[in-house]
């Protein structure tokens, strides 16, 4: 049997002959056939059988009459690798990468941070437990891209929509979990890439996620995703001192302190983002 994938042209520009055995049932058996293919796309896979003259198996000549067929599937990319400006790619973490509170200032609240969101292939050690989907923190920046992806004929085939959880601060409660802005839906793929200038409202470290904005690939029924985690440390844009007050402690009817004299004073600061919203 010869087997070929279409190559963009109508039925198969090449075939690659392969040795398989057939039941009287005329059913396939043996060791399956593994096919890979190392983009994304829907794949149409022709074979043809050059049925042997007078049909005797045995014969060295052929009829060249065929026994043809062909079908379809879907080939995913395996997750998505989000990044920042190669950040995670260069040093597997540099300033992006924050673990605790003593960890790098990577972006101040609310200010953009570029990101990006590339599809990429499978590899064995972003998968210990071979269920098709990339681990948590999985490093994907060594995988090769899905260039096809971006080229699908209609949107949101490949729209991809990035949400955020917050790691850091553990405990937090309604609005202090921020709020993910400017481009959260990556769309406009090229060459099996997006970039956009995210924002985050709040202070802290976070995880991003990525998903298929439909969580269908081409009426495949399969979703493909990404995560990037400890994001951060996101910090305020500014400080704001208001309601602020002095008191001589020398004499109570003194509206003055000599050098080197103790006064008291009390105010308070609000730590902001871009927007002078109070981070919580």
């Amino acid at each position: 049997v010869d087997l070929a994938n279409q190559n963009g042209v109508s039925g198969a520009a090449s075939y690659k002959e392969v040795d398989v055995t057939f039941e009287s049932q005329n059913t396939f058996t043996g060791a399956p056939l593994v096919v890979s293919y190392s983009d994304a796309g829907q794949i149409e896979l022709h074979a043809r059988y050059d049925i042997p003259f007078d049909n005797d198996v045995n014969s060295a000549i052929t009829s060249e009459d065929y026994l043809v067929g062909n079908d379809s599937f879907v080939v995913r990319p395996f997750g998505f690798d989000i990044d920042f400006d190669e950040d995670r790619a260069n040093n597997g973490g540099g300033l992006s990468r924050a673990n605790d509170a003593t960890g790098p200032a990577f972006a101040r609240a609310g200010v953009d941070f570029s990101t990006s969101v590339t599809a990429r292939v499978w590899q064995a050690a972003d998968d210990s437990n071979s269920d098709g989907v990339p681990d948590s923190d999985a490093n994907l920046t060594d995988n090769d891209i899905t260039p096809n992806y971006g080229n699908e004929s209609s949107a949101p085939e490949n729209d991809v929509v990035v949400t955020h959880s917050l790691v850091e601060p553990a405990v937090a409660i309604g609005s202090r979990d921020g709020t993910l802005t400017g481009g959260s839906s990556f769309t406009g793929f090229t060459a099996g890439a997006s970039t956009a200038n995210l924002q985050f409202s709040e202070v802290g470290i976070i995880t991003l996620n990525a998903n298929l904005a439909d969580n269908n690939y081409l009426g495949s029924g399969e979703d493909v995703q990404g995560n990037t985690v400890n994001v951060g440390r996101f910090y305020p844009h500014n400080f704001n001192l208001t309601s602020a007050s002095t008191t001589a402690t020398y004499t109570t009817k003194s509206p003055f302190t000599y050098m080197g004299q103790e006064f008291t004073t009390s105010f308070t600061l609000q730590a902001r983002n871009a927007d002078n919203e109070i981070t919580q």
